[in-house]
């Protein structure tokens, strides 16, 4: 059973390795008052030998095994454009486009059209949008494809920083500058900043490595002469600090090599 089901994929096999080299190439006749010399130097035979060969070359293993390898490396190539495509699309505007409104029938009243199923799925897809589009949506898919160290990163901030200071809510029939102006406004934006400060040093930190953060260099006061500057001991401290940090991210990337 085994061998009869071999043989019926037999002609399968052969038809897909054809279908890249052709036909073999039909030997041609030898003529009746020709001899087998003058037969095997005649140009017709001489083309069948050509292109023989070439069909030969054509069907070897070797050559069957590197189309299979170059079809692979195009399908490939093929689905990894498609997946950039599709990636390059979804980070451009992951939210499409705005849902177009459907177009209200002549004569149809208000209470009716709002009442159409067209008009309720239409509703129901600019909710969507409109909440993809929201602050809070861009930040929650910021937060999905951030990288493995956010929950650390996040764990860092909050153990010093705390909580990011929330934004006072606004009364009723207060202007927007006069919102700003308040007090709580006032302490909220000086309270932000300290945080924003705290956090971005706190998001240094978490992700320095083992060597810790790389040496701030010191700040050169206006007019200070270049040679002064570099002799100041703050610079003499930023250089021992700087060559230690550079020392120790050496040795780490010799050992993980």
């Amino acid at each position: 059973m085994k061998k009869f089901l071999f043989l019926l994929f037999i002609p399968i096999i052969c038809i897909s390795q054809n279908s890249d080299c052709g036909e073999r190439p039909i030997k041609p006749l030898l003529l009746e008052n020709q001899t087998k010399k003058e037969y095997k130097k005649s140009n017709i035979y001489l083309e069948y030998k050509k292109n023989l060969k070439v069909w030969r070359t054509c069907m070897s293993p070797r050559a069957m095994s590197e189309r299979d390898e170059q079809k692979i490396k195009e399908s490939l190539q093929l689905k990894s454009e498609i997946i950039l495509e599709k990636f390059k699309e979804k980070i451009s505007d992951p939210c499409g486009e705005k849902p177009e409104k459907p177009a209200r029938e002549t004569g149809q009243k208000h209470d009716d059209y709002i009442k159409t199923s067209s008009y309720i799925e239409y509703k129901k897809n600019l909710k969507a949008w409109k909440k993809c589009k929201s602050p809070q949506g861009i930040s929650k898919r910021n937060q999905e494809t951030m990288d493995k160290d956010f929950v650390k990163i996040t764990k860092a901030i909050f153990e010093d920083c705390g909580e990011k200071p929330k934004k006072p809510i606004r009364a009723k029939g207060l202007n927007n500058e006069e919102y700003k102006q308040s007090p709580e406004h006032v302490e909220y934006r000086k309270n932000l900043k300290l945080w924003k400060q705290c956090s971005s040093a706190s998001k240094k930190k978490a992700t320095a490595g083992p060597c810790g953060e790389k040496p701030e260099k010191p700040f050169r006061e206006e007019g200070m002469d270049h040679q002064k500057y570099r002799d100041t001991p703050q610079h003499l401290e930023y250089q021992k600090k700087l060559k230690i940090w550079r020392d120790c991210n050496v040795e780490l990337r010799k050992a993980n090599k």
